[in-house]
């Protein structure tokens, strides 16, 4: 199932529901580059899942977490101080 919102598409798990964007598509959500959601991908600060064909899918729920959970320590190096309110 897809859901449209920003121009950015949702895809939904159907295992758990679970609204899942990509990469570019998370950046776009966040108003961050790639490379910060890459990195926190690296860092396992906001969840993954991968579809059956191998591509990378970011669970929206835990971008809100991040977003929450953001502070100056956890990110001494990331400027990207906007916040965005959680779809309905």
């Amino acid at each position: 199932m897809l859901l449209q919102h920003m121009a950015v598409t949702f895809l939904i798990d159907p295992t758990d529901g679970a609204q899942l964007v990509t990469v570019p598509d998370a950046a776009r959500l966040m108003n961050c580059s790639t490379r910060t959601i890459s990195n926190w991908i690296q860092r396992g600060l906001v969840d993954v899942r991968r579809t059956p064909t191998g591509s990378a899918r970011v669970v929206v729920s835990s971008l809100w977490k991040r977003s929450a959970a953001r502070s100056s320590d956890i990110d001494a190096g990331d400027n990207h101080s906007n916040q965005l309110e959680q779809p309905a």
